[in-house]
């Protein structure tokens, strides 16, 4: 990933950020929004972060910054390697007398070490220098690609060039080559005939529409008004745009996000499972339920909003070792865009996606990704699933889909006392009623009784125990490093449910530390600010 900024000179001495402050002088560049010089680079680049409401971002290394050995270093500045980059007689030489390959060099044998030799990480940075002597006029050969094994595919109906043209033929400006006078790139060319759609390569007779002065690939719906009263669409068959009166739901509210005029969500609700399992549904029913069989945590149940994206959440449930008064989330499942996404306590770490080849992570519009101690799911249409591989699952869903959801999230309708529907729509009695009637699977030595139907209690001494400071009183503590959370996050039920797991598993610290980690996360997504409560001794960072 890389991204240029260019500035006319109007704006000498005038800029701040992480760019510098284009002043001419290159000594003074970690200057701070104070316009005082900073130490070090963590220190201005902290200065200036902008706030963004991510809780979960930092601003170091969170512990050792990664280093590179001596003898690493070494090895990647080979001439195979890195080191072609500034080889005198090497794929890249026509261009070091106008543009020193040293910097460049450094950045490849840091990022490729780092990255444990990744070769992707070597093929940017030899694109990078590669690009920046392109932009310099210097005509570049190709041969690295072959040299280092970065072969660059090209997309359909398209071509690789090593000096092709800035600026490519589209559908909205054929001519667009004919006028350039920006120097050539290393790109993908459109076979003849072919010209640019957006970033897809097509026959001039399958461009879309041109309306008011804006192109629109064929097939897309645009928004005429900023009030979202009246959606088009550029027709495919015809090439002309076609116009309906319509409005956005009323769980949702017109508005720009990315630049983009569309309909959004006007909130966002989570429903959350942790401990043994303790669940708050979508509306905020708080229910425990112990059965160690698969169960829908949530999915679309309704079929009449056919814009929504079918989703479904499992949880595989089971008893923890010897323990079997009580239950706990094992494996969490997402199926989205026909991928089944899994994250297991068996696999601590990971997450293992089968993915449907026709549907490849659908286009950008799912993403999975490590923050912090959870496994992130997220999808563009607003889902949210987090898990930590050791009982705590979260789910957040935009207010799209209110109303329309089933499954031990409750249906989300902003009533608490009909959140035990089954798939049936009738009502359950009990929460084993209720999760029983979602389960799904045929796993015979499962139950969504507790062991001998008889669900476990807590010894009262015990729990006067574990309610004081020492263990979860942390949580309520008005002084504690949850303070600034309370005010949005009521601690009352995660505190009695902290006192539940602490009884049960006989002051085990792994439930303490759970317990204090789910209320971290709702505090988190809240947002609110957490203190530091982990130490080398406690719940270890």
């Amino acid at each position: 990933m890389k991204f240029y900024i260019t500035v006319p000179s109007s704006y000498f001495r005038t800029l701040g950020g992480l760019c510098g402050n284009y002043n001419g002088d290159h000594n003074d560049e970690f200057t701070n929004p104070k316009g005082n010089k900073e130490s070090t680079v963590v220190k201005f680049a902290q200065s200036w972060r902008a706030e963004d409401g991510d809780l979960l971002c930092h601003d170091d290394c969170q512990g050792e910054c990664p280093s590179c050995t001596p003898a690493l270093q070494q090895k990647y500045k080979g001439e195979k390697l890195c080191g072609l980059l500034a080889k005198k007689d090497g794929s890249f030489a026509s261009c070091h007398n106008v543009l020193d390959p040293g910097m460049f060099m450094d950045n490849c044998v840091y990022d490729v070490c780092i990255n444990e030799g990744i070769y992707e990480f070597l093929c940017e940075n030899m694109k990078s220098y590669n690009d920046a002597c392109l932009a310099e006029g210097v005509k570049m050969s190709p041969e690295w690609r072959t040299i280092t094994g970065c072969s660059l595919e090209c997309p359909s109906n398209s071509y690789y060039e090593a000096c092709g043209t800035a600026c490519p033929a589209s559908c909205s400006d054929p001519d667009a080559e004919a006028k350039c006078k920006e120097p050539c790139v290393e790109t993908c060319q459109c076979n003849k005939g072919f010209v640019l759609s957006g970033d897809k390569c097509v026959s001039k007779e399958s461009c879309g529409c041109s309306y008011e002065g804006r192109y629109y690939p064929s097939g897309m719906k645009f928004w005429e008004d900023d009030k979202c009263t009246k959606q088009c669409e550029c027709n495919p068959g015809t090439a002309k745009v076609e116009c309906k009166a319509t409005a956005c739901k009323k769980s949702e509210v017109c508005g720009l996000q990315s630049g983009k005029r569309d309909c959004y969500p006007t909130s966002y609700a989570t429903c959350q499972g942790s401990g043994d399992p303790h669940y708050r549904t979508f509306d905020g029913k708080r229910f425990d339920f112990q059965g160690t069989c698969t169960y829908v945590l949530s999915k679309l149940v309704s079929k009449d909003d056919k814009s929504l994206a079918p989703f479904e959440v499992l949880v595989k449930n089971q008893h923890r070792g010897r323990n079997t008064a009580v239950s706990y989330t094992k494996t969490v499942t997402v199926i989205v865009f026909k991928n089944i996404i899994t994250m297991s306590r068996d696999n601590p770490g990971k997450v293992l996606v089968k993915i449907s080849r026709q549907h490849y992570l659908f286009y950008g519009q799912l993403s999975i990704f490590r923050s912090g101690y959870f496994g992130m799911v997220k999808t563009k249409f607003g889902l949210t699933l987090k898990f930590n591989w050791n009982s705590h699952v979260s789910l957040t869903l935009p207010s799209s889909y209110s109303d329309l959801i089933g499954g031990l999230c409750g249906n989300w309708n902003g009533q608490r006392n009909d959140d035990f529907l089954k798939p049936d729509k009738s009502p359950a009695n009990t929460p084993t009623v209720f999760g029983d009637s979602w389960k799904v699977g045929n796993d015979p030595d499962c139950s969504s009784d507790c062991d001998g139907k008889k669900c476990p209690t807590c010894d009262h001494s015990l729990m006067l125990d574990y309610q004081t400071g020492k263990y979860c009183g942390r949580i309520t503590d008005k002084n504690g490093p949850f303070k600034h959370c309370h005010a949005k996050v009521d601690p009352t039920e995660y505190y009695e449910d902290c006192v539940f797991d602490m009884c049960l598993y006989r002051g085990h610290a792994s439930a303490l530390c759970n317990a204090l980690s789910t209320y971290t996360s709702a505090c988190q997504d809240a947002p609110a600010k957490v203190e530091q409560w982990r130490s080398d001794s406690f719940c270890r960072k």
